[in-house]
């Protein structure tokens, strides 16, 4: 199958997503950049429980907020020097400053991007006066909500920061506060009077935070490399998840990373710690039963309409230009449109410009065409041409910023929309990314099957695969065992998918093969949602393998200083959109016909009416011709991989010199295949060795403790 997917550049784990769907669910490579670590200037106030103020010094771009926090629960005094070590690890986040606050055991770092009007004096860790600290990454999207329900008593208004806002209804609210919060966002709230430390995380999964405990210790942080920079940490891959990863692409749905004892805060959860326990929990859901039933499909799509812009208006909450990464695609197009739309209509919105790479003309991957119908209607546009493709490309330094195994084809492509956005002045990035997961779902064809509707199903069977690039065959042939899922009892199922026989590459060793569950996630408990759409939706909005993506986006664009920011991902649009009935979106098996109808006059015509994706499977494939000597250099006998078991380097020799004498693949598969075993290599060598192979932390015996981070 031809490499196809929602939108291009910047994001891993976008392109693929559809395509693979039929093959494995696998991610597309969007990652990297240099890392650079800030020096850091003078000091301020050094004393414990107060903030210390660090200049970075200038450099490259202009990072994304990071946050740090290190709690000793049995008391120890925390020294100052280990905080400023994590968060140095998160300099490249943090263009408006550096600060840090200590308080015993407890510590709290940021590295600081002010983007929304309301930050421009802001500083964090911000204090209240009951000595309450706080760190926070984010957006919040229902700022005069919360004001309405905080007392008149406080001292937040509407021009108080969004850490102001958390801050003030945490102290209105106590523990469910975080339940009244909208938006991305990740936090770290340490409370003395428990004591106790809360973290949080957004609905969908956008903002990342990790944690970890190591001993008596707890830690947090935006990105995994702070945690590793304590010293107990131990660095350790967690071979079951990073084998079932590269086998079969899941993604272990309960928190686990491929760091071994470090997890991921779940989406919509929080983790509530005290000096006996840690406690992780849901604060938030859709309401699966929830259903919109209108009078007519233009009301559907005006209501459609009503929650785009809604969304995409929220992502243009910046006191700085914002940036479209524009494809020429459906999804990226209608934010681009209507972004453009809104800051001619609204005049106190920033500017707003789109920026795509192009391909060879006439070619499956050249979208030109479309951008310059964007640009005829909307202006703003900004195009550059596509550098070679290539597996190889900064590959260390793009693991490095990713934290995972891969690495992305057309990296260099996708850092010139990063350098080109922030050159710009932008400090938000807008894509059309997961466009194609939550206008797309399938699950309404159940809805149709168990309604008797069947020459409705009839019909849109005619119809699918002639508007989305996906063939029709895959529709059928998925329709079919959803119905035989839903007719067999659970543990049969589970059972079944533990025996599917499961592709892996013949250059894995058969024992690290041996270690992939392969079980992946259980789609949505039926008995929670009114109709199989709304559950086939929640289980694409829920997935932990799509959230891992979104983590990853973050991570890229944070490298140039850039919020990532995707409307599409937007919780009250996807609750409009699980609450009607899907047919409705995909009218008459017409692939996006809510979309198209409703931006009808926003989106030009030709866009509204396209039929086809880009297919980069030939640009990717000419770029790999150039690399086999390096590919094959890559693993000789004292590779990273091979000395840990993974890889078998003489099956893996022996099979590039063999491929790299055949005709050119139809298909991206074996670029694919060869990008998860670069990947993997370089991931290996950037975390667990240096460049003699040697480990670059000390050795576990060393050390007073392990990172494990299972629930207390």
């Amino acid at each position: 199958m031809p490499r196809q997917g929602p939108g291009r550049g910047l994001a891993p784990g976008a392109r693929r997503c559809r395509a693979a769907a039929s093959l494995r669910r696998r991610a597309s490579r969007r990652a990297a950049g240099s890392s650079r670590l800030a020096g850091i200037g003078r000091r301020a106030d050094l004393r414990p429980g107060r903030l210390r103020r660090l200049r970075p010094a200038r450099r490259r771009g202009g990072p994304l907020s990071g946050i740090v926090g290190i709690w000793n629960r049995d008391g120890e005094p925390l020294e100052a020097s280990l905080v400023a070590r994590c968060s140095a690890t998160l300099a490249h986040r943090g263009l408006d400053g550096e600060e840090h606050w200590i308080r015993g055991p407890v510590g709290l770092a940021c590295q600081l991007l002010r983007v929304t009007p309301e930050s421009a004096d802001e500083r964090q860790p911000m204090l209240d006066t009951a000595g309450a600290a706080l760190v926070f990454d984010g957006r919040l999207d229902n700022r005069d909500e919360v004001l309405a329900q905080l007392s008149r008593t406080t001292d937040v208004g509407a021009a108080s920061s969004d850490p102001a806002l958390v801050l003030a209804a945490y102290r209105a609210f106590g523990d469910t506060f975080a339940a009244r919060l909208a938006g991305d966002f990740a936090f770290g709230l340490f409370d003395p009077a428990g004591p106790r430390l809360i973290l949080g995380r957004d609905a969908l999964g956008v903002r990342p935070l990790f944690y970890a405990r190591a001993g008596a210790t707890v830690l947090f942080a935006s990105e995994i490399k702070a945690l590793l920079a304590h010293p107990r940490a131990v660095r350790r891959p967690d071979v079951d998840i990073l084998a079932t990863y590269l086998m079969s692409g899941a993604w272990d749905p309960d928190g686990r990373t491929l760091f071994d004892g470090v997890r991921y805060l779940l989406p919509s959860h929080v983790a509530i710690v005290t000096p006996e326990s840690l406690a992780v929990r849901r604060v938030w859901d859709f309401d699966g039963q929830r259903q919109i039933r209108l009078g007519s499909f233009e009301e559907y799509a005006e209501g459609f309409r009503e929650h785009f812009a809604r969304a995409v208006r929220r992502r243009l909450r910046s006191a700085y230009p914002v940036a479209v990464s524009v494809s020429g695609g459906l999804d990226s197009s209608s934010i681009f449109a209507v972004a453009r739309r809104l800051t001619r209509d609204e005049r106190h919105l920033p500017p707003v410009r789109g920026y795509s790479y192009t391909f060879p003309a006439g070619s499956a991957a050249d979208e030109s065409e479309y951008v310059a119908e964007l640009e005829r209607d909307w202006g703003g546009t900004e195009l550059f041409p596509s550098p070679p493709a290539g597996v190889l490309a900064a590959p260390r330094e793009a693991v490095w910023h990713i934290e995972a195994p891969l690495m992305d084809e057309l990296w260099r492509s996708s850092r010139g929309v990063l350098a080109r956005a922030r050159a710009g002045g932008a400090r938000v990035l807008m894509t059309g990314h997961w466009g194609d997961q939550i206008l797309c779902p399938d699950g309404y064809l159940l809805d149709l099957f168990h309604g008797l509707a069947w020459r409705r199903l009839i019909a849109h069977f005619g119809q699918l695969g002639r508007w989305n690039g996906t063939a029709r065959r895959y529709f059928i042939d998925k329709f079919l065992r959803d119905v035989v899922k839903e007719a067999l009892p659970r543990p049969l199922v589970t059972l079944l998918r533990r025996l599917r026989p499961r592709h892996a590459d013949a250059w894995y060793a058969p024992a690290f093969r041996a270690r992939a569950n392969h079980v992946g996630e259980w789609p949505a408990d039926g008995g929670r949602f009114a109709t199989a759409h709304a559950r086939s939706l929640y289980a694409e909005a829920r997935s932990s393998f799509y959230m891992m993506c979104r983590e990853w986006e973050n991570k890229t664009a944070a490298m140039y200083g850039l919020d990532f920011a995707v409307p599409f991902m937007d919780r009250d649009l996807i609750a409009y959109l699980m609450a009607i009935p899907g047919d409705v979106q995909t009218r008459g098996g017409v692939s996006k016909a809510l979309l198209r109808h409703a931006l009808g006059g926003i989106l030009p015509d030709r866009i509204a009416r396209r039929n086809t994706k880009s297919d980069f499977t030939d640009f990717v494939n000419d770029g790999l011709a150039n690399e086999w000597d390096g590919l094959i250099e890559c693993f000789h006998p004292g590779a990273a991989a091979a000395r840990r078991g993974f890889v078998e380097t003489d099956v893996v020799r022996a099979a590039l010199q063999r491929l790299r004498g055949r005709p050119r693949s139809e298909d991206a598969l074996l670029v694919w295949s060869l990008s998860d075993l670069v990947g993997l290599e370089y991931w290996l060598r950037a975390f667990f060795d240096d460049d003699k192979g040697e480990s670059t932390w000390p050795r576990e015996s060393d050390r007073t403790g392990s990172l494990i981070s299972h629930p207390a």
